[in-house]
């Protein structure tokens, strides 16, 4: 459901470095060069336009602290939690 997730979105995560956890969506999707240590040694030997792959990203906050951080849309699936399913948790509990 990323295509529908806007800034502002309580989203929780399904799969990924993040799963089961609570934040709070600080930005739309973005296009976003994600550069790892082979990519930042290719950019010190003047090869930086080749370095990195671009992809999807957007940023949260966790609500489990105020971690702030960078998501890659790829390597990670969430749902949007809805006014409907915090009611329906508030009554099961």
């Amino acid at each position: 459901m990323i295509w529908k997730m806007k800034k502002g979105d309580l989203i929780k995560f399904t799969t990924g470095r993040y799963k089961d956890m609570y934040a709070t969506t600080t930005s739309g999707k973005y296009v976003h060069r994600f550069m790892d240590s082979e990519d930042w040694e290719m950019v010190s030997h003047g090869m930086g336009e080749y370095a990195g792959k671009f992809g999807s990203a957007f940023n949260v906050v966790f609500s489990d602290g105020g971690t702030r951080n960078k998501i890659d849309a790829s390597k990670n699936s969430f749902v949007i939690v809805t006014t409907e399913d915090m009611r329906s948790s508030a009554e099961e509990a």
